[in-house]
């Protein structure tokens, strides 16, 4: 068996790169679309629509519509809580990605992250808390 096929798949793969210094879009566009990426990458399927806004220490994304075909027949059957469940899960194994996606576009360190759902309207938002922004401090 030679070395490459011996080795195990990489479990992740680097997130989308945001633009470099002499972006032309905003960071938070960048945010935006390397999520929607990530979901179409990994998830099978993108939202239809993402929106990323920033205030102070706080970064939310929210994602609209994207419900896979699977989804949607789970919750037309009533079982919602079975979606729910399944977006849960795939956020919590995309956190470290989507983590990287904002800390690169930001320049600045992700501290926490969380992730909420809602089936109708079918949203999505992931909020980051970011650290201290030294650049801002003139004291640090």
């Amino acid at each position: 068996m030679s070395e490459a096929s011996s080795s195990p798949l990489p479990l992740r793969e680097p997130a989308p790169e945001p633009a470099e210094a002499g972006r032309t879009s905003s960071p938070l566009l960048e945010i935006s679309n390397a999520i929607v990426a990530l979901h179409k990458r990994h998830y099978g399927k993108g939202p239809t629509s993402a929106k990323t806004y920033m205030v102070g220490e706080l970064v939310v994304v929210l994602l609209k519509g994207g419900y896979t075909q699977v989804e949607r027949t789970l919750y037309l059957e009533g079982l919602s809580e079975a979606v729910m469940v399944q977006r849960r899960a795939f956020q919590d194994a995309m956190q470290d990605r989507f983590r990287h996606v904002v800390e690169e576009a930001t320049g600045r360190e992700v501290v926490a992250v969380m992730s909420s759902n809602h089936l109708e309207p079918d949203l999505s938002c992931e909020t980051f808390v970011l650290g201290d922004d030294a650049a801002a401090d003139p004291t640090a």
